[in-house]
């Protein structure tokens, strides 16, 4: 495993062992990937996991068990874990990527604590992120608001010495370690690419956001709206409206929508509530069909992408957002190991009715 092989390499000092990153250069994938082929678990392409296999043999990969008992006699770290919209989807593809993450380092003596609420709230995340510093806790990895009071909790725990890793949503011009997830703007304009090929360029749209306090999705919308204005011809934004994730909100609105605007072309769904959408569009069967780009494959209901009800799921892995952070802040304790960017980000995937 990525942690053991690596460990292995440090402790004979000069005679480093293969380590995930190297199998993850040769083959071209993400060391995340890597270690879920290796480690059967969570998706990854057979023909990508079958190279990945054949590449750890060809360079003699091997966990080194002995190294596992030696880290964990002499070393011992706690890691925090912070989530926000804990009750989301996509957040629970990244609570398994955590908690994977925990049963690897647990092996090697480091605790990993979560803590998650449902929603957001910045004064439950301060409340939190006090009570692991009075811990103990070593670093910290947080899924909060870009708010000012998180900016300078940051600060005053950085002055601490203990470092911050941001995930799915970045604070801003703060002092985080880094950043792991997708890169919100290139998902943006992704959208905005995929709906103006669809439409060819013309026709009347609405733009469905979640909630402004998720900055992911709001720089998502500053990217899908700047490619719309930049490359997306004659077509016409007739609508743009927050349903603060409440689905009932989301399918009232759009279903005024097909009912005073027959010339309603395609919807932008940035945010959660596709299935309650694509349900919707679905009961309606008008005879100029809707198009929708959405987000997150988490617990989407395969038939609206297989009967081409949702055109297009533009997929950020949830699973490498919880996956990496822990193991970054593990490799900088362990190692002292800084990441290689102060951004890491996690792949973006097209999904359709033919590669679901």
């Amino acid at each position: 495993m990525f942690v053991c092989s690596e460990i292995n390499g440090a402790l004979n000092g000069g005679n480093m062992a293969v380590t995930i990153m190297d199998i993850a250069r040769a083959t071209g994938v993400s060391r995340g990937t890597v270690d879920r082929a290796l480690n059967n678990r969570g998706r990854v392409n057979p023909e990508v996991a079958e190279r990945i296999r054949e590449t750890a043999e060809r360079l003699g990969y091997t966990p080194n068990i002995g190294a596992r008992a030696l880290a964990l006699s002499n070393r011992h770290f706690s890691i925090g874990v912070v989530l926000q919209f804990a009750d989301t989807p996509l957040v629970l593809d990244i609570l398994d990527g955590v908690q994977a993450a925990a049963k690897e380092v647990a092996e090697l003596g480091c605790e990993v604590t979560v803590k998650t609420t449902p929603g957001t709230d910045t004064e439950w995340a301060v409340r939190t992120i006090d009570k692991m510093k009075k811990k103990g806790v070593n670093a910290i990895a947080l899924f909060v608001n870009d708010d000012e009071i998180i900016r300078e909790k940051i600060r005053e725990l950085k002055e601490a010495g203990i470092d911050i890793v941001t995930l799915n949503a970045d604070v801003a011009d703060s002092e985080r370690l880094c950043f792991v997830g997708t890169d919100s703007l290139k998902a943006g304009r992704t959208g905005a690419l995929l709906m103006t090929d669809m439409l060819g360029k013309k026709g009347k749209i609405s733009i469905l956001i979640g909630t402004p306090d998720n900055a992911n999705q709001r720089i998502r919308q500053e990217g899908f709206l700047k490619e719309i204005r930049r490359n997306g011809g004659n077509i016409e934004i007739i609508d743009e409206f927050c349903f603060y994730n409440n689905s009932d909100a989301l399918t009232n609105h759009v279903e005024e929508l097909l009912l005073t605007q027959p010339e309603l072309s395609g919807i932008y769904l940035n945010g959660e509530g596709k299935n309650e959408l694509a349900l919707l569009l679905k009961e309606y069967r008008r005879e100029k069909k809707v198009r929708l780009v959405a987000y997150d494959m988490a617990e989407l209901k395969k038939e609206y992408l297989m009967d081409r009800t949702i055109d297009y799921i533009i997929d950020e892995d949830g699973y490498q957002q919880g996956y990496l952070p822990v193991m970054t802040l593990f490799h900088l304790l362990y190692r002292h190991e800084n990441p290689e960017s102060d951004r890491i980000n996690t792949d973006i995937r097209i999904m359709t009715a033919a590669n679901v």
